[in-house]
């Protein structure tokens, strides 16, 4: 099947996000390669295949609590309690496509199609936070997704385990300690590292993609340059413009 079907699919799993976070007063706002797509194409990144979204904590512990019996039998709803998601990532499932994932570093490759919501956490904005948000991501890619099991896998999971729980102590030493003052939010257990100042997010606003109006951080242009730089307009060389899928399969 191609792109644009899976992306279509994609949109109308985030069409029903969107009417149980309206149902039930939940706030979200466009993340990262999405934003990214409606603000420079009006629509996906040509070459992009899942939808991000970002909660405060507040609103993702809601929208956790409610969504399996909003949804019932529509969607699976993966995060840590019943899958190898890290704390912090939920998925959306839906069952109508699957996409065989093309990254080398996944043993599943096979990923029903899906919506991405981010829980964003306050992080104080400075150099103590970036480093620790660099080697804590770190230690996520030894715990984040399901192994083969082997010596090798094994050790790094009980080496990776005891360095979390480290990573946890330091980052409440880091919110209890540092000025509330300087904080600002980042996606937990994401890709993303770049932390945003909570003016660029707050008050969120609405914007129109396609039929639908979603929630977008109030300054999507100082958002986006914050997580991918000041020429965030202009197209990566086509050698860059890579899909996640090697493969779609319609089901």
């Amino acid at each position: 099947m191609t792109i644009s079907e899976y992306q279509d699919a994609c949109f109308n799993i985030l069409r029903d996000i969107v009417k149980c976070c309206n149902d039930n007063q939940i706030n979200f706002w466009l993340e990262g390669g999405t934003l990214l797509g409606l603000i420079r194409h009006n629509d996906f990144i040509p070459w992009d295949d899942d939808i991000d979204i970002s909660m405060d904590k507040k609103n993702y512990i809601k929208f956790m609590q409610i969504s399996l019996s909003y949804f019932k039998n529509k969607y699976e709803i993966l995060d840590c309690s019943n899958s190898y998601s890290s704390k912090g990532t939920m998925k959306v499932v839906g069952n109508s496509f699957t996409m065989i994932d093309s990254r080398k570093y996944q043993l599943k490759y096979e990923f029903d199609v899906f919506v991405d919501i981010f829980m964003s956490d306050d992080y104080y904005v400075g150099k103590l936070s970036k480093i620790y948000i660099k080697l804590s991501r770190i230690v996520e890619l030894f715990l984040g997704y399901p192994r083969k099991p082997s010596l090798v896998n094994t050790l790094a999971y009980l080496i990776g385990k005891p360095a979390q729980l480290f990573f946890k102590i330091v980052k409440f030493c880091m919110d209890t300690l540092l000025p509330k003052n300087g904080t600002g939010l980042l996606p937990v257990s994401s890709p993303y590292t770049a932390i945003q100042k909570k003016s660029d997010v707050f008050p969120l606003k609405y914007a129109k993609w396609r039929d639908l109006d979603v929630l977008i951080p109030n300054n999507p242009e100082g958002f986006l340059t914050t997580l991918f730089g000041a020429n965030y307009m202009q197209l990566p060389p086509e050698n860059n413009r890579k899909v996640h899928a090697a493969k779609i399969l319609k089901n």
